[in-house]
């Protein structure tokens, strides 16, 4: 008569020796495979040790930027040495320039299934200012989103025809370089020629609604 199950001693349970299970561990998962011998009429004492079919349990690791974009996904065993992707890299903006700083945890050997993400660190940007004046130029250093401020001397020297005054800064390429004069001779001979006052007034006007820094008369 074959024997279909056989009652543990130190356990109150049941094995089921037409199937018997192994737990998978951190590195297989186990099929039973048969036993170690033919099973043969009993004669006398003997053994059976099942025999189990390994295979390797894959784990994913990805890695993945900022904003969750895969850069890269691979399958390891347990214990495994990770492979670096290289560095990822975030594009600059007019604000920040960015520099891969690591990932948001350490990278260890495998254990399980794993996401890193890229973390990056911010830097301002710098940008120049150039002022050019009467009395030449100067380049000075602000990070964005910084208000210019000139603090050398706007004042223009009088010629043979006119004094002058300072009344604002001619922007260009965004940014108020250029100090702008006007006559103070044409001022004298506004009643003579006003469409030339309305003019100036006019260019006063622009600057004001164009340059944060303000007009000097």
């Amino acid at each position: 008569k074959k024997i279909k199950k056989i009652k543990r001693m130190s356990q109150d349970s049941w094995i089921d020796l037409t199937n018997p299970t192994r737990e998978e561990d951190n590195t297989y998962t186990y099929e039973f495979n048969g036993w170690d011998k033919e099973v043969s009429m009993v004669t006398g004492d003997v053994t059976y040790t099942a025999q189990y079919k390994k295979t390797y349990i894959e784990y994913e690791i990805k890695f993945v930027d900022e904003d969750g974009t895969l850069i890269s996904s691979e399958k390891y065993h347990y214990g495994d040495k990770v492979v670096l992707p290289s560095d990822p890299r975030k594009e600059a903006t007019a604000q920040y320039t960015y520099t891969f700083s690591g990932w948001d945890k350490e990278v260890v050997d495998v254990v399980s299934s794993t996401t890193y993400k890229a973390t990056y660190s911010s830097v301002v940007n710098e940008y120049k200012v150039s002022w050019r004046t009467a009395k030449g130029g100067l380049t000075e250093t602000y990070k964005y989103g910084e208000m210019p401020n000139f603090k050398g001397n706007t004042k223009k020297l009088a010629d043979n025809t006119y004094t002058y005054e300072f009344v604002g800064w001619y922007y260009e390429n965004g940014i108020c370089m250029t100090a702008i004069y006007h006559p103070s001779a044409l001022l004298r001979d506004v009643q003579k020629r006003p469409e030339t006052f309305r003019d100036l007034l006019s260019i006063e006007k622009k600057l004001k609604e164009r340059c944060d820094i303000p007009i000097f008369h």
